[in-house]
């Protein structure tokens, strides 16, 4: 979880670094938006896939499952992981929350000088009739391009990712592109471009939309923007150099997601096999193993009293020195607090006797299954 978290992370800072170096300002509308709406898709599913390719357990020695039941713990040390994922999970909640309550106050929200819409809900200020007219084909652009669907789309992103302020920064590029797309509609079916740009001077310095989920047509933040692209009308192409300048942002989006497994897995010296001829020993054999796990495995208390089941799958490495190395967690849908116990007494093994291929010391590969059940 906390892997494809960082690296998810990582990806959206990646993409959107490339997305205001290569397509920002972009007079083609479908493909800003559709790229906006990609980068969260993308930082999310790419580290997915290459995990989910690293969790096959492949060929590597599986060891007798270790059975944990309702074993109260006389561990007390503090565990930081646990902390930064309840804090992670507390974000989550309270982002849903202020976006459930923004979601239920718009229908409700009826100030007297914005005008704002949010699917089919359409509010336009009384205004002169000519200047109520644009602003209420503005509105009614939004609704067209059905622009309030990406932006229940980005709450959900805002909400696993709100800790990260490149989610913040690609929320505010894409209402802004909705704001283009929908100034862009207006100019087309009234061919007005000056009395508009005049219109958003005049109207955007009077009151503001309380709501950051819905589109409102006073956008401070995107004035000189908006009428930058309603007066620009030369299609701008992407130099040379940009183009040469992306590839090590390319690249650095490709190594965070294929390789940063492997740069912060300790290191291992050699070859990792899966077998050899003489296998690694536990001191004292598997049943003196069996035995340590069961001792030293605690159920955690607050899956315990939450009735919380579920079989941690870890994989490890066997060193030629026979210390515990490279432990990952291979089944990704359990309980965060169960894995990290299971990590806790594994990593804390005493040393095993290294395995041996044709009389020289070598790394062996093993897969540990461990079963929590109540």
């Amino acid at each position: 979880m906390m892997e494809w978290l960082l690296k998810a992370n990582l990806n959206l800072a990646l993409f959107y670094l490339l997305f205001i170096w290569l397509v920002q300002f972009s007079k083609n509308r479908f493909l800003t938006r559709f790229l906006l709406l990609c980068i969260p898709l993308v930082s999310v599913c790419v580290p997915l896939i290459i995990l989910s390719k690293g969790d096959a357990i492949g060929y590597a020695v599986t060891l007798p499952e270790v059975n944990v039941f309702n074993q109260k713990s006389e561990y007390t040390g503090f565990n930081w992981l646990n902390v930064l994922t309840n804090i992670y999970y507390s974000g989550i909640m309270i982002s849903v929350l202020v976006s459930g309550l923004s979601f239920l106050r718009l229908y409700n929200y009826r100030p007297s000088h914005t005008a704002f819409s949010f699917f089919k809900i359409i509010h336009v200020p009384k205004v002169e009739s000519s200047s109520q007219q644009l602003i209420h084909l503005h509105e009614q652009a939004h609704k067209h391009y059905w622009h309030s669907l990406d932006i229940v789309f980005f709450v959900i992103v805002r909400a696993i990712f709100w800790f990260n302020p490149v989610v913040y920064f690609l929320f505010r590029a894409l209402k802004q592109e909705h704001e283009f797309e929908a100034d862009a509609f207006v100019i087309k079916h009234t061919n007005q471009a000056e009395v508009y740009c005049n219109l958003l001077v005049d109207q955007t310095f009077g009151e503001t939309s309380a709501q950051s989920i819905a589109h409102s047509f006073h956008s401070k933040y995107s004035l000189l923007n908006r009428i930058y692209m309603i007066t620009n009308t030369q299609t701008q192409s992407v130099s040379w150099w940009k183009r040469i300048a992306s590839v090590p942002i390319l690249v650095a989006i490709f190594c965070v997601s294929f390789l940063q497994t492997e740069v912060v897995a300790q290191n291992v010296d050699g070859e990792i096999y899966q077998s050899t001829e003489q296998m690694p020993e536990f001191v004292g054999g598997p049943n003196n193993m069996m035995a340590y796990l069961s001792k030293e495995l605690v159920y955690p208390p607050k899956c315990r009293d939450q009735k919380i089941e579920g079989r941690v799958i870890l994989k490890f490495v066997v060193d030629k020195n026979g210390r515990i190395k490279n432990v990952e967690n291979v089944k990704k849908d359990v309980d965060p607090l169960l894995v990290n116990e299971a990590m806790r007494v594994v990593k804390a093994m005493p040393k095993w006797n290294p395995g041996k291929k044709n009389g020289e010391t070598v790394n062996v590969e093993f897969v540990l299954p461990i079963v929590f059940k109540l």
